[in-house]
C-alpha cells in the first residue's frame, strides 16, 4: 500500500506579483454632438494601449478624407441619403459634424501612441442585409413613419433641436425601454443593426483585451447596454452619453504644438462583415 502523502499544490503567488487584470473603459458617444475635444482629452487622460472604435475601414477613410477637406461622393441609395441628410442636419444644429466624436478619439490615440482597433462591421453590408431581411410588416411601419416625417417637414420647424433633446432625455431616463420599443416595432432592424453588432463588437473587444492591459472603447451609446451584458464579467468603467456631454470624463491635455492631423496604426476587427 502506497502511503506517500500527495504532493501539495504550489502556493499561489503573492497578490503583489500577480499580473493585473486588463482594464476596460466603455464610453457611450453620439454621432451628432460637439464632443470631439472632450473625447480626445479623455483618451489622453486614460492613456490606453488600444482605442476601440465603432467604425469600419470605409467609414474611417471617409471621416479622414472629410477632415482633410476633400469632396466626398454623395451616399448611394435612398436609405443612405435620407439617413445622411438627417444626421448632418441634426449635427449642424449642435455646431458639429457627423462622426467628429470618432476623430476626437483618434486624435487622443495619436497623442498617447495608442493603437486603434476598428470593431464594427462594414456599414454597406449592414444596410444591405437589413433591406434584404426586413419583413413586409416592418416595411409598412417604416413607410408610415416616413410619410409622417414628410408632412412634418412641410411645416416650419424652429424646435427641431428641442425635439431631439426631448427624445434624448427620454432615452437617457430609460435606455432599455426605448431600445425595447425599437425591438418591438422593428425586430429585424434591431437584430441586425444592434443586437448582432453588440455581439460581434464584444467578441472583438475581448480579443483586443487578450493582448492589451488598458483598453478604451468608444461606441454609440445605444450599444453600451448590450456590450455590458456581454462584457460585464470584466467590470468595465462606463461613461454614458450624458457623462460625455456634461464633461464628466477624465481630462488630459494634448502637448502644446501637437499636430491636429490624425496619424496612427490600426487594425480592423475580424468577423462576419456581410
Amino acid at each position: 500500500m502506497d502511503t506517500t502523502a500527495p504532493s501539495a499544490a504550489p502556493p499561489s503567488p503573492p497578490a503583489a506579483t500577480r499580473p493585473a487584470p486588463p482594464r476596460l473603459t466603455l464610453i457611450g458617444a453620439g454621432h451628432v454632438f460637439a464632443i470631439q475635444d472632450i473625447l480626445r482629452d479623455a483618451v489622453v487622460a486614460m492613456r490606453p494601449d488600444v482605442v476601440c472604435l465603432e467604425l469600419d475601414a470605409g467609414r474611417l477613410n471617409a471621416l479622414l478624407a472629410k477632415a482633410r477637406g476633400e469632396t466626398l461622393p454623395p451616399p448611394q441609395g435612398f436609405v443612405y441619403k435620407r439617413l445622411a441628410a438627417f444626421q448632418e442636419g441634426v449635427a449642424a444644429s449642435y455646431g458639429a459634424g457627423v462622426g467628429t466624436e470618432m476623430l476626437g478619439s483618434l486624435q487622443g490615440a495619436q497623442a498617447v501612441g495608442a493603437r486603434v482597433a476598428l470593431i464594427d462591421d462594414a456599414a454597406d453590408g449592414l444596410v444591405r442585409r437589413a433591406l434584404q431581411e426586413i419583413t413586409w410588416r416592418e416595411r409598412l411601419r417604416a413607410v408610415g413613419l416616413a410619410v409622417g416625417s414628410a408632412f412634418k417637414a412641410l411645416k416650419p420647424r424652429r424646435d427641431a433641436k428641442a425635439e431631439v433633446e426631448a427624445e434624448l432625455a427620454r432615452y437617457q431616463e430609460n435606455p432599455a425601454l426605448v431600445l425595447g420599443e425599437l425591438k418591438g416595432t422593428f425586430p429585424t432592424l434591431h437584430r441586425i443593426l444592434i443586437a448582432e453588432r453588440d455581439e460581434r463588437m464584444a467578441t472583438r473587444i475581448r480579443k483586443v483585451l487578450a493582448e492589451a492591459k488598458n483598453v478604451v472603447a468608444v461606441v454609440g451609446d445605444g450599444h453600451v447596454g448590450g456590450l455590458l451584458e456581454r462584457l460585464g464579467d470584466l467590470k468595465p468603467t462606463v461613461y454614458r452619453l450624458a457623462d460625455v456631454r456634461e464633461g464628466r470624463l477624465p481630462r488630459g491635455l494634448v502637448a502644446t504644438g501637437s499636430s491636429e492631423r490624425v496619424g496612427f496604426s490600426f487594425t480592423v476587427g475580424s468577423g462576419p462583415q456581410s
